[in-house]
């Protein structure tokens, strides 16, 4: 059996797929933001899952993404080169926005008092002009060991052209202090200190959140029996072994929403449409991606706060505080607003009856009638309307809104918000969402998607099948996938093809021994190469591929031309006559998993009065109140046609199909909504 579970702010989804029965299971209950692990555990025993019987479990979590927003991590010293302790603290100075006075920087990673320096210097070809001050380092180590700190990162200059001085540095750290962790940027041996410092400290900060939190689930589940491999999401849109993913946690930082994105590549395999929005709405965030070509899009230019940046590969995903938990409030001018806060899994919205008071996106949603009020959440949630009413009321006497406009308005706002997500993620990256189809899932995202594409103009709409737990889906699903990166800086003019091959073979090398570190099979591993060129004189760098093999004049030709095809698509110009360079190169070994046999979700039963639930009320903005139809998702057939308005429920979300538009279920059990009708 192989079983994902996506851990979000609100609710720990589960599927599984039985290979020896060819079924799947799913399980949708409350998170536990006491201890995760909790959460996991109870999934797996409310689906009703022998744990012994599990040979994969792929965990996608916001672990390291929450301890790095709140700065919930053990305090982390960073050593440096001389003369660079404020480095980090003044970063790139850029501006957020560029005519705000009032603009005030994140906090620091690491504060100034736990920054220290070491006398060395590297030049940027790798030649030491001074070396490492040995007995400074030893001071310092054993400074560190006094003060009891376990995890440390160290960040020299020009680390990535000669490593020397920062192993010599982890030598004597760890020959002192033998218990320590400690983190070198020179494993990213890529240029820009900045990125390659900041990644580093994050490696070492929430290596110890990271650590503790895979004990104790570890320990859990071998308790009941587990005996199976634990894999974690990582921010590639891969999954690697539970004790990697300790020893580097920055690949952590967007493991849940990685997840959705991999399950949406399915809906780009089994509809043939390669042009994909995917929208994941829970809880508590919105996660929004692009797949274009059948293919995510990858950044190393991800940040987790402004000017604060990570410089691994990443899938390029547009988080923002938009979920059904957010919270509706006042601002000081008297106008609604929703989000970032949320009501989370504890105490939730009101309406989820366990205390929460404040008005939320789901209790707007209850209000409006797209939300059966004898609906239950995560097999334990039982709907209190009054509840839901009265906090929407508190919010409506301060604004002098009746209820209904008042929880109309918190959905239009929250929908803009996301609206904006949209463009940000397509518009920035030169694309027209016009040309993509919007694929929604997560418990709120079917609720919304379809208000969401009339506004960005976006034709169709694809909800799947059990979309409510997708995200855990595509655990399910996902390969094994591991980047080796370096800097190569080389005009393409003059470039060296024996120096350039040998370069892709040491990475090629590197990435074929992770492979088979994690008992990857030699004939399902794909390796797939690319590299970062900027014309000669830029700051910013695009993603162009790479053949695989040996790289000739003609394959050059050929990666140029790629080049010129790729920046235009991202900045909407190139220019042939400019000279370009290579930057960075990167290999990734895609290690190929066997996928479930069965059609996800296929729609079962003949069309008959099982399907329909009832009929009530409902809300829309432009109609007010109409009948709609309330359709049970499990019995509708494949090409069945749904005529708007009307509202699919299934036992994990809820798709609302707006007046004017239609809805078709295809032969996978995914509901496409055509937002003209």
């Amino acid at each position: 059996m192989k079983l994902g579970v996506d851990v979000g702010g609100t609710f720990t989804d589960l599927f599984a797929y039985d290979e020896r029965g060819n079924r799947k299971i799913i399980s949708k209950v409350p998170s536990t933001p006491e201890d995760f692990t909790i959460g996991v555990l109870r999934a797996i025993t409310n689906a009703e899952i022998d744990i012994k019987s599990i040979d994969f479990l792929i965990h996608g979590s916001t672990i390291a993404t929450n301890a790095t927003i709140e700065r919930t991590y053990p305090v982390t010293p960073f050593i440096t080169t001389k003369g660079f302790r404020d480095f980090t603290l003044i970063g790139r100075y850029h501006r957020k926005s560029l005519y705000d006075p009032y603009q005030i920087q994140p906090s620091p990673l690491v504060r100034r008092r736990h920054i220290f320096e070491i006398s060395e210097r590297v030049t940027s070809r790798g030649e030491i002009i001074e070396p490492l001050n040995i007995k400074e380092a030893k001071s310092l180590a054993r400074k560190i060991k006094s003060v009891g700190v376990r995890n440390v990162a160290v960040g020299f200059q020009n680390s990535y052209a000669n490593p020397v001085h920062e192993e010599r540095m982890k030598t004597i750290l760890e020959s002192i202090h033998p218990d320590i962790f400690v983190s070198l940027s020179s494993t990213i041996p890529k240029i820009r200190s900045l990125g390659r410092f900041t990644t580093a400290i994050l490696r070492a900060c929430l290596q110890p959140v990271a650590r503790g939190y895979m004990d104790r689930l570890t320990d859990r589940l071998t308790q009941e029996g587990f005996r199976g491999r634990l894999m974690i999401v990582t921010n590639n849109g891969g999954m690697i072994d539970g004790s990697l993913a300790v020893q580097r946690p920055e690949l952590m930082l967007t493991s849940g929403p990685a997840s959705g994105v991999n399950a949406a590549l399915f809906i780009a395999e089994s509809t043939g449409k390669k042009n994909l929005i995917s929208l994941d709405m829970g809880g508590t965030s919105c996660d929004v991606s692009i797949i274009e070509n059948g293919q995510p899009l990858v950044t190393s230019e991800y940040e987790i706060e402004w000017d604060c940046p990570v410089i691994v590969p990443m899938l390029d995903i547009r988080t923002i505080g938009a979920g059904g938990g957010s919270i509706a409030w006042i601002d000081e001018g008297g106008s609604i607003r929703v989000g970032p806060r949320s009501a989370g899994s504890v105490p939730g919205p009101a309406c989820y009856g366990r205390g929460g008071t404040k008005a939320t996106v789901t209790d707007a949603n209850l209000l409006l009638g797209r939300i059966r009020p004898k609906q239950v959440f995560g097999n334990e949630i039982h709907i209190d309307v009054e509840a839901g009413k009265k906090a929407i009321k508190t919010l409506a006497d301060q604004i002098g809104l009746d209820l209904i406009k008042t929880a109309s308005g918190i959905i239009t706002i929250v929908n803009e918000n996301m609206a904006a997500s949209l463009k940000q993620v397509s518009l920035d990256r030169g694309r027209d969402p016009r040309d993509f189809c919007l694929v929604a899932f997560g418990g709120a995202g079917p609720m919304h998607s379809a208000f969401l594409a009339k506004t960005m103009g976006i034709q169709q709409v694809i909800i799947p099948g059990d979309s409510g737990v997708f995200s855990a889906y595509g655990g399910v699903v996902m390969d094994f996938k591991h980047d080796y990166e370096k800097t190569f800086y080389y005009p393409i003019e003059d470039i060296d093809l024996d120096l350039l091959n040998r370069q892709y073979e040491e990475l090629d090398r590197k990435v074929m021994d992770i492979m088979r570190e994690q008992r990857v099979p030699r004939e399902k591993i794909q390796i797939i190469r690319s590299a970062q060129i900027r014309y000669i004189g830029q700051t910013y760098e695009v993603e162009t591929p790479v053949p695989a093999g040996k790289i000739g004049l003609k394959e050059v030709e050929n990666i140029l031309l790629d080049f010129h095809n790729e920046h235009a698509k991202e900045y909407g110009f190139s220019e042939k006559k400019f000279p370009a360079a290579f930057v960075n190169l990167r290999s990734t070994a895609l290690g190929k998993v066997d996928k479930p046999k069965f059609e996800l979700s296929l729609g079962k039963g003949e069309l008959t009065d099982h399907m329909r639930i009832e009929k009530r009320e409902v809300f829309f903005e432009e109609h007010g109140f109409m009948m709609t139809e309330i359709l049970d998702r499990q019995f509708l057939p494949p090409g069945f046609r749904i005529n708007g308005p009307a509202i699919v429920e299934d036992q994990s979300s809820t798709a609302v199909i707006p007046p004017e538009m239609t809805g078709e279920v295809d032969d996978y059990g995914n509901i496409i909504i055509n937002v003209n009708g």
